[in-house]
């Protein structure tokens, strides 16, 4: 599993948000199979998810 945050899947929102990826490299592949984690944050503003994320995103390219 590559650990790598891609999208934030929300009820309020019509569409996911994506964060930032222009391209799958570096996630992790099995052939052709892209294998995705799910994290379920229950009750937590998705605003917030995007957020945090976003910030450990850009620490993590420093």
């Amino acid at each position: 599993m590559s650990s790598v945050p891609v999208a934030i899947v929300a009820q309020q929102w019509a569409e996911p948000r994506m964060l930032g990826r222009s391209s799958f490299d570096g996630l992790d592949h099995k052939g052709d199979l892209l294998r995705l984690h799910f994290n379920y944050h229950a009750q937590i503003d998705p605003e917030i998810v995007c957020k945090i994320l976003w910030g450990f995103r850009a620490s993590a390219t420093e």
